[in-house]
């Protein structure tokens, strides 16, 4: 604990717990963070329209319709370096394998729309992946510009 006079000369105590002390001189930076939902689960590697299977006109169609589904978030640009999570909400869980693949559209989609500067390492610094059981089933993406 410690203690100071105030101004009627009366001392004050402070606990000395951290958690009850405010510092008011303590700035922390606003985080930006943007979250999109998307009504849609895009394949994985694997499956009868998985990645690894599908051809290039089919992947150009499931890239054009993520595209628009961003677009039509009109979502602000995002520079620089981000941290990306996606989440994939659905009644199966997939392998994580599977799972990160399926990301590859949106990522393309995101870079597409002007939503993340690119899908390179040297931008996405964190890329986190989750899978939610649900009756419902689409996907999430939350990226946070670091």
């Amino acid at each position: 604990s410690w203690s100071h006079q105030t101004a009627q000369g009366k001392r004050k105590y402070r606990p000395s717990c951290p958690a009850l002390f405010v510092h008011h001189h303590l700035v922390l930076p606003v985080l930006m963070i943007t979250k999109i939902r998307i009504n849609m689960l895009p394949a994985g590697l694997n499956g009868d329209d998985g990645l690894i299977r599908q051809n290039f006109h089919s992947a150009k169609r499931v890239k054009e319709s993520l595209r628009l589904l961003v677009r039509s978030q009109n979502i602000k640009p995002i520079k620089g370096k981000v941290r990306v999570e996606y989440i994939r909400y659905s009644n199966r869980l997939m392998d994580w394998d599977n799972a990160a693949a399926s990301f590859k559209h949106v990522g393309d989609a995101l870079v597409m729309e002007k939503v993340i500067e690119d899908d390179h390492p040297k931008i996405i610094r964190d890329f986190i992946v989750r899978q939610v059981l649900s009756k419902e089933r689409y996907i999430e993406i939350i990226i946070t510009k670091l």
